[in-house]
């Protein structure tokens, strides 16, 4: 057993501790503590009894607290697991000491943040820690995959030993005391409004993965970040930084991937690295972003450019992220369904020059839609297919310009792709990049992506 392990384990022995939120992460959390830990220690709580139905049986049922008063008994235990979906101000009322208050990502970092890289930002963190991940297994390193995407950290304490790729969600990061040990922040816009007080309380929550860094850790981030966060943030590690633009920054290691070069820079001076962009799938500026900050973090391991680059080659990009689905009817269609905030729209656009029809809107989250309007008003896209909220929010702004854009509301998905056949022209392409969050209609942006795959083919049969 791998010595962080034993460590981790030693810590949890003898805490009367409470796991509060009892979805997929909390599951995980129990399965873990159930095999390492007695039965008496362990408490589950959740507003619903539906999630304990697969509880061993020979749990106490006497641990388990449901109902509107979840947390009544909470400030009674030594230590509190909290799922990401409980906002803290639950458990202000029922405790004394937000300390007791953790989570399966902050007790993890704590114990095994050395063999941690951490991946956030708005927009891009699963391709990104897809890639990162794809370049270890590629070269021989033993790497897996998890946090926000693949299954929960707790599930692989006890199988893995190496390195471990963590996308990682505001949520998990807004209250950890803890940082990894190669820690990449993509981007920050507004998202999650709905969920926080500010947009600059979201922004805070992300730049937890850096704030608890040390000197012997890596950040790698954006030159723009970079730019507005080196006078006011407290940046201990050593700082990487990634852009489209050719960069030349005192002591710090960069790279640009720009449209046909990649020019790597650090003490011993700038490189040309060869790359052949016609075999790379990832599309758009954002994803040559996306590519950079993966590099730098190769590059840390030692891996040498042309490992780098063949490894990305052979990288496949993400369901829904501007997927090609092919060409039906004489139409090209994209699937851009994790699109949800207006700037994934816009670089969505922008990787897709031939666009002439945009599906777009969704569920209302209070995210500002000025800059897109301007955006598609000055674009080639004839066709605008509006959808739920956003959509009416969208026509309504559109309203107030003089433009020459076709405007047609959508009820569902199927109407849409309808629409979509029906007024785009030949040999150009229709896209879905919604710019809003998918819980007006589905169950999240992947059952929308589907959705809309299956209307394109069964349309256009």
């Amino acid at each position: 057993m791998p010595l962080e392990l034993n460590d981790f384990i030693r810590y949890l022995q003898n805490k009367k501790i409470l796991i509060a939120g009892f979805g997929r992460e909390g599951q995980s959390s129990f399965n873990f503590l159930h095999k390492h830990l007695n039965n008496e220690q362990i408490f589950l709580a959740d507003k619903s009894a539906e999630p304990f139905k697969g509880i061993p049986e020979n749990f106490p049922i006497s641990n388990i607290f449901h109902g509107h008063e979840y947390l009544e008994k909470a400030d009674e235990f030594d230590l509190i697991l909290k799922t990401p979906g409980i906002p803290m101000t639950e458990f202000t009322a029922n405790i004394k000491d937000d300390d007791k208050v953790t989570s399966q990502t902050e007790l993890f970092l704590q114990y095994f943040r050395a063999r941690v890289i951490g991946i956030t930002g708005t927009k891009g963190k699963s391709t990104t820690s897809s890639l990162i991940h794809h370049i270890l297994k590629e070269t021989g390193h033993n790497s897996i995959l998890a946090g926000n995407i693949g299954s929960p950290i707790f599930d692989y304490l006890d199988k893995h030993n190496g390195i471990f790729v963590l996308e990682l969600s505001s949520h998990q990061l807004e209250h950890c005391r803890f940082s990894p040990h190669i820690s990449v922040l993509l981007n920050i816009f507004p998202e999650h409004l709905d969920h926080y007080k500010s947009f600059e309380d979201y922004a805070e929550a992300k730049w937890q993965i850096a704030l608890h860094q040390n000197k012997a850790d890596i950040l790698i981030l954006p030159n723009e970040l970079y730019q507005c966060a080196a006078a006011k943030k407290d940046l201990k590690a050593k700082v990487q930084v990634f852009d489209t633009q050719r960069l030349k920054l005192d002591g710090i290691n960069s790279i640009s991937f720009g449209e046909n070069s990649v020019f790597y820079r650090d003490n011993n001076g700038e490189s040309i690295i060869c790359s052949n962009y016609k075999k790379i799938q990832l599309k758009g500026k954002h994803n040559r972003l996306n590519m950079g900050a993966a590099f730098l973090v190769a590059e840390v391991y030692g891996l040498n450019d042309n490992e780098i680059m063949k490894a990305m080659y052979s990288f496949e990009p993400l369901p829904h992220r501007l997927e090609f689905l092919g060409q039906f009817k004489g139409i090209e269609f994209y699937n851009d369904s994790i699109a949800t905030i207006p700037e994934a729209c816009i670089a969505a656009l922008e990787s897709i020059p031939k666009c002439d029809s945009l599906i777009l809107g969704g569920f209302n989250r209070g995210i500002a839609y000025e800059e897109l309007v301007q955006y598609l008003i000055s674009s080639n896209v004839s066709n605008l297919i509006l959808m739920g909220e956003v959509g009416q929010i969208l026509k309504n702004t559109l309203r107030k310009y003089n433009h020459h854009k076709k405007v047609f509301d959508a009820y569902n998905i199927q109407e849409a792709v309808e629409m979509a056949y029906k007024h785009t022209k030949e040999g150009k392409a229709c896209l879905l990049s919604p710019a809003a969050s998918s819980y007006d209609q589905f169950k999240n942006f992947e059952d929308r992506g589907e959705q809309y795959k299956a209307a394109v083919r069964d349309l256009g049969a």
